[in-house]
């Protein structure tokens, strides 16, 4: 008899939510999660209360997005912790932000884990549209932290960081910091979160978003009229 997956987390570039699942194992993880309507999945298990008291906990997060032309390039680490006396295995699924033709499907995508003070591990993943799952195991009482990494295309000038789907944890992330860097003379640059401090290096540009105890109340979302 296949084993049963007990706890999901699926990350949104930030996170998207943590539930209870009590459903078999499929075969292969590609045909678990919905490729049709998976904005609406979500919804249904955020309106739904999926989630429920579970010894895992997502609490921090570092972004750094680097926007050249048309390319974005993304690197998060995410930290969760197990309060668990076993260790848990966790599935993983990262969507991208693709939406009405502005941005492709990432071209270079890397996944890596890393527990306490080990040295990072290669994750492998499968490709769901419009993401990734990967298989995580996570020991007892301890913390650990996923890095994902893509380089996507986009097109026009406008760059996202989902955020919002968070908000089906249902707990404040203690700490969350974004860092995102643009060549100095891109013109009448604007996010959608106030910045906290900004630097200038050389012909580069980095807006900090610091935020704690947070509950994203929209996506992070980089507007600008040039890079010259």
């Amino acid at each position: 008899m296949a084993k049963k997956i007990k706890y999901i987390v699926v990350f949104v570039l930030q996170v998207a939510l943590s539930f209870s699942y009590a459903a078999e194992k499929p075969n292969n993880i590609a045909n678990f999660l919905p490729d049709k309507d998976l904005p609406g999945y979500l919804k249904y298990l955020e309106s739904n209360n999926y989630l429920v008291n579970h010894p895992i906990d997502f609490f921090k997060e570092i972004v750094n997005i680097t926007i050249n032309n048309d390319e974005v390039t993304v690197d998060g680490k995410y930290f969760i912790r197990s309060n668990s006396l076993i260790t848990e295995k966790t599935m993983l699924y990262y969507p991208f932000p693709i939406e009405n033709g502005k941005y492709e499907y990432p071209h270079s995508i890397s996944v890596y884990e890393s527990e306490e003070l080990e040295k990072e591990k290669d994750v492998q993943y499968i490709k769901r549209y419009p993401g990734i799952i990967c298989d995580v195991n996570i020991s007892s009482n301890t913390v650990k932290y996923l890095r994902f990494c893509y380089k996507q295309k986009i097109i026009g000038k406008e760059a996202v960081l989902i955020l919002t789907t968070a908000r089906v944890w249902f707990k404040n992330i203690e700490y969350a910091e974004f860092i995102v860097n643009l060549p100095s003379k891109t013109q009448d640059v604007n996010l959608s979160y106030a910045p906290n401090k900004i630097e200038k290096d050389c012909d580069r540009t980095n807006y900090y978003v610091i935020r704690e105890n947070f509950v994203p109340e929209q996506d992070l979302v980089v507007k600008w009229k040039s890079q010259q």
